[in-house]
């Protein structure tokens, strides 16, 4: 099944005390949830980031994702659910500030790069009031916004 989704983030922070991004973002999406087996399901997503205003360093970013997991087994009360995926992001425009080793700052065309990361995880789901995530996540191209992630998530169902 697939659905259309339209995000909308406004800036809230001062960008020149480095608090906020100074520029509204729109965020279309297509998210595509698919059940390949009776607990066997495959995720997946595709989303433009789209800065208005701002900047020249606001610049579009693609993402885009692919995930499954499992329903491993259940008990009376909880599901336990591994989780794979892989997410990625492509630049299409914008600046970024680089600092090497020598700690001579410069300004560089952020454009083209494209980062992706695999992720590994369990989800704990309670009845259906809520669940729990844990996961570690690790860059797997050359460029990269971080070395390793380690996410703790706690959702209640409404």
């Amino acid at each position: 099944m697939a659905t259309f989704q339209f995000r909308t983030y406004a800036p809230t922070g001062d960008s020149r005390r480095g608090l906020g991004t100074n520029h509204v973002t729109l965020e279309p999406a297509l998210l595509v949830f698919d059940r390949l087996a009776d607990r066997l399901v495959l995720e997946s997503e595709l989303r433009l980031w789209t800065p208005v205003g701002g900047t020249d360093f606001a610049g579009e970013i693609v993402r885009y994702g692919i995930g499954l997991h499992y329903d491993l087994f259940s008990t009376s009360h909880c599901t336990y659910t591994p989780v794979a995926e892989f997410v990625g992001w492509t630049l299409l425009d914008g600046k970024e500030t680089v600092v090497p080793p020598t700690g001579a700052a410069f300004v560089h065309d952020a454009g083209g790069e494209t980062i992706v990361n695999a992720k590994l995880g369990l989800r704990v789901k309670f009845d259906d009031w809520g669940d729990v995530y844990t996961g570690y996540g690790r860059p797997l191209t050359g460029d990269r916004w971080y070395e390793n992630t380690f996410r703790l998530e706690f959702r209640l169902f409404y």
